[in-house]
């Protein structure tokens, strides 16, 4: 697991670059209209693009500042979006399953897959159960 900390760093390093240099807002202006028309909450655009590049202990941190702020609320988190950023598929977690060894190696791309399919049924009952 050593071996991944460098794809971690890096993964953190990206997003607070991007968060710096204004891509992410400009990301959110560009998304925004395209999310509200399909009813998702263009506030989620920053912890998800935090939980995908840089694990899910960054993007509680984004959301934690965000709580704090007023930009996001308890349900932004707890709604739907749950369902979508709170499990173990990121860029760093594939990194650390990857550098587990050989045999551990060999299983991320079915495991990849069955954790989409776990994401995609977590939504629907989020999305369902409200």
């Amino acid at each position: 697991a050593v071996g991944s900390i460098p794809m971690l760093v890096l993964s953190l390093t990206v997003v607070l670059a991007l968060r710096r240099l204004g891509a992410l807002d400009a990301l959110t202006s560009l998304l925004s209209p395209l999310l509200l028309a399909v009813g998702a909450d263009p506030t989620l655009i920053l912890p998800t693009l935090t939980k995908y590049l840089a694990g899910g202990t960054a993007m509680m941190g984004v959301m934690d500042e965000m709580l704090r702020a007023g930009t996001a609320n308890a349900a932004t988190l707890n709604g739907a979006s749950a369902g979508l950023l709170i499990h173990p598929l990121d860029v760093p977690g594939v990194a650390i399953l990857i550098s587990a060894g050989r045999r551990v190696a060999d299983v991320w791309k079915p495991a990849t897959l069955g954790a989409l399919v776990g994401i995609a049924v977590r939504m629907a009952g989020h999305m369902v159960a409200g």
